[in-house]
């Protein structure tokens, strides 16, 4: 066995009836099994030092993971409070001065600056080519209470039908409408 496989620590077992332990022990020289196990030690002690340095690396990955995850919310927050400032100043020009856009499928004014129906059709409006416009009057709709204008008979918010005014509080608007041009 020597010549086969060498010094080192063998056991022989018998398997029939069951497992049971022969004989078990060190064959070689008593010099090589003190080498042997120094050189075992050696490969523990790295082991440990390299699964040690690995457990940092894992807790210093999960702490970058949690700073990163922090800074990129309070960056969606700051974005999401700057959008919120830009649509009340948009809302507010545009309740002084309406800007004129009309919606793509019926040609009406678009009674919302950042609507996404028309109010007077309820089609989708697509902001990445145009954008609607919006007078204050104090009416909400009824399905999501979004502020809609007197003549809008769509929410410019969830796009469904407003109630159907009576003929006592019906009346024809003008709405100004400026024409903006380039120079």
């Amino acid at each position: 066995m020597l010549k086969k496989y060498g010094s080192g620590y063998f056991c022989v077992k018998d398997n029939s009836p069951k497992m049971h332990t022969i004989w078990k022990g060190w064959i070689g020289e008593p010099r090589q099994r003190d080498e042997a196990g120094k050189s075992q030690s050696k490969d523990i002690q790295s082991l440990k030092r390299n699964t040690h340095y690995l457990a940092l690396g894992e807790a210093l990955l999960g702490a970058g993971e949690v700073i990163g995850f922090g800074l990129t919310a309070s960056n969606f927050v700051s974005h999401g409070q700057r959008l919120n400032r830009v649509e009340s100043i948009a809302s507010a020009i545009n309740a002084r001065s309406p800007l004129g856009f009309v919606c793509p499928e019926c040609l009406q004014p678009l009674q919302d600056l950042l609507g996404s129906f028309c109010g007077d059709c309820g089609a989708t409006i697509d902001w990445t080519q145009r954008g609607p416009t919006r007078e204050p009057t104090g009416k909400l709709c009824p399905h999501c209470s979004y502020p809609a204008g007197l003549a809008q008979r769509f929410c410019t918010q969830c796009g469904k039908a407003l109630s159907i005014p009576s003929s006592a509080n019906s009346s024809l608007r003008l709405i100004p409408v400026h024409s903006w041009s380039l120079p």
